[in-house]
């Protein structure tokens, strides 16, 4: 609320909630020692304060603001990616027609990494930027449905 207030933005809804594969409530861990937000305890080097958060899914913010077609979805959730894309409806899917994530995986991360952008792949996007962080956790994937 204070990033869109500093700047003056009228046309954006801030939400009190995490994106989540299943709709319900979560617990949204806090780094002590960075500003890392994530729903993954794991994703935490140092012991972790949390709160009970509200958690949505992709489908319930395409219906409730009435998204027909989503033209850049930018993801940066900490591990929660897979979950989010995965339990998405196809039809939701493929709505968008730009993406851009992060992903993480601590354990066989090119081939986890390989199944999200085959994921994707499968449902109409096309990858054009698939980019490994040596040495760290995550990577980035980037595509586009082409019409």
């Amino acid at each position: 609320m204070r990033n869109a207030a500093l700047n003056g933005l009228t046309n954006v809804v801030v939400e009190y909630a995490a994106v989540s594969g299943t709709a319900g409530t979560l617990r949204l861990f806090k780094g002590a020692e960075t500003s890392l937000h994530t729903t993954l305890a794991s994703r935490l080097g140092a012991p972790a304060t949390g709160e009970e958060v509200p958690a949505v899914t992709l489908k319930q913010i395409f219906d409730g603001y009435k998204i027909t077609r989503c033209d850049f979805l930018k993801m940066n959730c900490e591990g929660a990616e897979y979950d989010i894309l995965y339990r998405t409806p196809p039809e939701y899917l493929q709505r968008i027609d730009r993406i851009a994530l992060e992903y993480h995986a601590t354990e066989d991360k090119h081939r986890i990494a390989r199944e999200l952008a085959g994921f994707l792949v499968s449902h109409g996007i096309e990858i054009f930027e698939f980019t490994d962080f040596v040495g760290l956790d995550c990577g980035y994937i980037r595509g586009i449905r082409r019409r």
